[in-house]
């Protein structure tokens, strides 16, 4: 099993730069989240504040992801961190 996160900006082409193997545990941090569910893939945790993702992109976020952690946006931290 391996681990894979997607991360924002939107800047890359996630068919090109990503093959799922079966047993991927698929993670969208923040806009990485978003990026995913306009792909259509389904993944299994969106983790993040959520703070530039627009209404439109968590419904699709809420569709696609098996859980989602949600975080206050005031923080001492990037969201990478």
């Amino acid at each position: 099993m391996r681990c894979v996160i997607f991360t924002g900006p939107k800047n890359y082409d996630i068919n090109e730069l990503y093959q799922r193997q079966k047993d991927d545990y698929i993670i969208g941090a923040d806009q990485g989240a978003a990026y995913l569910a306009q792909y259509n893939i389904s993944f299994d945790l969106a983790i993040g504040d959520f703070d530039s993702t627009s209404k439109k992109d968590m419904v699709q976020i809420e569709q696609y992801a098996q859980i989602i952690n949600k975080y206050p946006s005031q923080k001492d931290f990037t969201d990478t961190h």
